[in-house]
């Protein structure tokens, strides 16, 4: 009306999937759980909407492009994030993470959020250097449609903390958001060593590997220094219990780190190295096709 539009982004279910009522559930889920978020690094869910029997949620626009990306990018370039780059990165994604963890619901209770697939695919970084979460489609929350049933695992593997390969070191226990703090620093890891945590694609030696190798010392490599490898160390700590308390923890401790070498950092910085990165658009934004059959 009256010339007013906005671009938004639409995450739809695929045709040959729209009348699968786990896979419509589960986007409903996501709209329920993502319309309580108002956070400048969570992607604000705008609608749940239905259009000839073919749901589908209109989100908040990002102009940019995901982690997963850029960090392709410039392994092709024959560069990499540094370090502070990387620990601004982690940072946002963290204070995201953490208030989708604190999210209450309209009674004024936990909403019990977790998002279970935290990775450098659903993490966008904008033109400006914010970044933000996206993908809260397997979350869980307390008041969710669709409840996980059983043992199912869902998000992707060579993210996923050792409790939620092994629930039965849980001893009954949840899960809670320590997952997500694991998967923020095997994130965080990615992005300081250039390369995978857990490589390889056979899923026996990718759980294997997530339940009994140590993290690499990086430090010793010469990639970063002892204080950020204590850092990594507490993120990826097997033991929940001996983890950062909370996303919220992990972050400060980086916020401190990061303003200590460098009190004028800003968004700006991670914004113009992504803008150098793409300069010349051979590589633009494209739709992202996910296994449960919902797409962008």
């Amino acid at each position: 009306a009256h010339g007013f539009e906005k671009p938004v982004a639409l995450k739809r279910i695929l045709p040959q999937f729209s009348k699968n009522e786990h896979v419509v559930n589960m986007l409903v889920d996501e709209a329920r759980i993502c319309v309580m978020l108002s956070h400048p690094n969570v992607v604000q869910v705008l609608e749940l909407g239905e259009d000839e029997g073919e749901y589908f949620i209109a989100m908040e626009y990002v102009e940019g492009q995901a982690l997963s990306r850029l960090v392709r990018k410039l392994r092709k370039q024959g560069k990499r994030l540094d370090v502070l780059e990387a620990c601004f990165v982690a940072i946002q994604l963290l204070e995201g993470l953490h208030a989708a963890h604190i999210q209450k619901d309209q009674r004024g209770k936990p909403a019990g959020i977790i998002h279970r697939d935290v990775s450098p695919q659903n993490v966008l970084i904008s033109t400006s250097g914010q970044v933000k979460v996206i993908d809260f489609g397997i979350a869980r929350a307390r008041e969710r449609l669709e409840v996980t049933q059983g043992a199912n695992v869902k998000g992707k593997l060579r993210y996923m903390a050792p409790e939620q390969i092994s629930p039965k070191s849980l001893k009954g226990a949840p899960l809670d958001h320590r997952v997500d703090v694991f998967a923020a620093g095997v994130v965080l890891f990615e992005m300081l060593a250039n390369r995978q945590r857990f490589p390889g694609d056979n899923e026996i030696e990718l759980m294997d590997a997530i339940l009994k190798e140590d993290t690499p010392d990086l430090c010793r490599e010469g990639l970063i220094d002892r204080t950020m490898q204590d850092i990594l160390d507490k993120a990826l700590e097997k033991d929940r219990a001996r983890r950062y308390v909370d996303a919220a923890a992990f972050a400060a401790q980086l916020r401190s780190y990061l303003y200590k070498r460098d009190p004028g950092y800003t968004a700006e910085r991670l914004g113009r190295r992504l803008r150098e990165a793409f300069e010349g658009g051979d590589e633009k934004s494209e739709p992202r096709r996910e296994a449960t059959g919902a797409a962008r």
